[in-house]
């Protein structure tokens, strides 16, 4: 990782690239952090009939009937290992699964649009530093808000994003597609406190991606949870007395 642009994404509130543009609106947790480990992301990818180019001709491939597989994402890391490109944090690099390699070396080069959904949950409140290096663009939405994008095709490249975050689990979309060529996604974050960047979801980066909020709330609203139900067994022994 570059340390020049390490520090340009601190410094800014939000750095897209060429083609991005600031975000407007704060991203809003859906509910309280919870406690313990995330299983992931949900996670669909889904082939096209015609390369897309754009945000939009991603969505549209997401939604049409082509070809599709989907599962459980522990953490978003993958590329075409048959184009001899890598992530980042290559030793997290997974196979996407629409593209293959056959006996011989021939090369299914897929075209196809990938969508991550779920939760993201933050258990400290401060500024969390994103990385989203992709081949081809991406849109990338938390708590709501779309707050960070790069509508266009490029080659493997990084975009970043600051958040000044409060504790809570923020819902988090991700869509990416591959117009044909390498491909990468990988979604990678420096927490306050933290060096550098690691991909979300692994135990460098920590198990912080859900696919539904199912965990306990994390230990810090425990207290105020146990003064409440506190509260209420007494008044109900007042009543009981009287």
């Amino acid at each position: 990782m570059e340390n020049s642009k390490r520090g340009a994404s601190l410094a800014a509130i939000v750095l897209l690239g060429l083609a991005g543009s600031a975000a407007h609106a704060a991203p809003v947790a859906s509910e309280p952090a919870l406690g313990g480990d995330g299983d992931g992301l949900n996670a669909l990818w889904v082939r096209a009939s015609a390369p897309p180019h754009s945000v939009q001709n991603a969505i549209d491939v997401l939604a049409s009937s082509g070809g599709s597989v989907s599962f459980v994402a522990p953490y978003v890391d993958y590329r075409d290992f048959s184009a001899g490109t890598s992530g980042i944090t290559a030793e997290t690099d997974l196979p996407d699964p629409l593209t293959s390699i056959e006996d011989g070396g021939a090369i299914d080069d897929a075209q196809f649009a990938v969508r991550y959904s779920g939760f993201l949950n933050i258990t400290a409140s401060g500024d969390y530093s994103f990385q989203l290096h992709t081949d081809d663009g991406f849109s990338f939405i938390l708590g709501g808000e779309q707050v960070a994008v790069f509508d266009a095709d490029r080659g493997p490249s990084s975009s970043f994003v600051t958040l000044a975050l409060e504790a809570g689990l923020y819902s988090l979309e991700l869509v990416g597609w591959e117009q044909g060529g390498q491909f990468v996604n990988e979604l990678s974050w420096l927490r306050p406190g933290d060096s550098d960047y690691a991909v979300i979801g692994t135990a460098a980066g920590g198990k912080a991606l859900f696919t539904a909020p199912t965990a306990v709330p994390v230990p810090a609203a425990l207290p105020l949870l146990v003064s409440a139900l506190g509260g209420l067994g007494m008044r109900r022994r007042r009543q009981a007395r009287g």
